[in-house]
């Protein structure tokens, strides 16, 4: 199981998260951006895939979950296309009740969702945060250090009859 949903995490998916042996990815309610990578290894084991509520773009929804993914949600994000025939197609063989969510009321094209949502907006910079300066990051950064002035010559020592220096 891999959770981090809403912790305002930025970037994107990186693909060697979508590989065998993970069951639950939740990364809802973040601020992921980019594509959503596609899996070669066929991810047979997972079963949920939450991706709903980033700012994901991208023109199609990738198969990733082969078989088992029965639920799957994309919607609240900046995806304008169409849902890989693959998944619906996937979906439908599986004998137990499934739930996929996209924008399909206006943006993705999907047979089979059984949910549509409206989806987000573009605008000039797509952002969940009204000052994007002030959005936390992942990526480390350097705090600023103080800065020093050096004395040019060393102070004198105590037992010295010479005046104080101001270093």
């Amino acid at each position: 199981m891999f959770k981090a949903s809403r912790n305002r995490l930025e970037g994107s998916i990186p693909p060697s998260l979508l590989q065998n042996y993970i069951w639950y990815i939740h990364l809802d309610g973040n601020l992921l951006s980019g594509t959503i990578p596609s899996s070669e290894q066929g991810m047979y084991d997972l079963e949920e895939l939450i991706l709903h509520d980033n700012e994901l773009t991208g023109q199609i929804i990738p198969l990733n979950g082969g078989r088992t993914a029965r639920k799957q949600t994309y919607h609240d994000n900046y995806i304008r296309g169409t849902l890989d025939p693959a998944i619906c197609l996937a979906l439908n063989d599986i004998p137990l009740a499934y739930h996929l969510t996209a924008d399909c009321n206006k943006y993705v094209e999907c047979e089979c969702c059984t949910e549509c949502y409206n989806g987000k907006i573009v605008t000039t910079r797509p952002s969940l945060s009204p000052i994007p300066s002030q959005r936390p990051s992942i990526i480390p950064t350097k705090s600023p250090r103080p800065s020093f002035i050096a004395c040019p010559t060393p102070p004198p020592k105590k037992d010295s009859k010479s005046s104080p220096s101001s270093c």
